[in-house]
């Protein structure tokens, strides 16, 4: 299982997609490739993602999409997609959510694209498969 996150960490890497593979560490430039995630979940450490929320303590690593494989691609192989973005974003809620605002914690998605900083789900068949 491999487990894909925004880095926020600063130095080198920060704002870089980071995909963790066992004890491998790679570190994707959103503005320069997308990412195409297949057979996902979407992971969140709630409890610590609502001490976070609530001031108790400073950020720790608490979300992540967790994939069964991926792909690293140019942008341009996912112009034409349709999806609902995902957000995580502890300013505003301790969970993930949809386009509507709903809890998604743990939500299985076969496909997710990420295009620059942001995250989609996909509903068409990708052209690399």
């Amino acid at each position: 299982m491999t487990k894909i996150r925004f880095h926020l960490g600063h130095g080198e890497h920060y704002r870089t997609w980071r995909i963790q593979t066992g004890d491998v560490a790679t570190f994707i430039d959103p503005d320069k490739w997308s990412i195409v995630m297949f057979r996902c979940e979407l992971k969140n450490h709630r409890r610590a993602a609502d001490r976070i929320y609530t001031g108790e303590t400073n950020k720790t690593v608490c979300a992540w999409v967790a994939c069964e494989r991926f792909e690293i691609v140019q942008p341009s192989t996912i112009d034409e997609f349709v999806g609902e973005q995902l957000r995580y974003n502890l300013h505003i809620h301790p969970y993930w959510v949809d386009g509507r605002g709903n809890n998604i914690d743990s939500k299985k998605f076969p496909v997710i694209v990420s295009r620059g900083r942001e995250l989609f789900e996909w509903y068409c068949n990708p052209r690399i498969l």
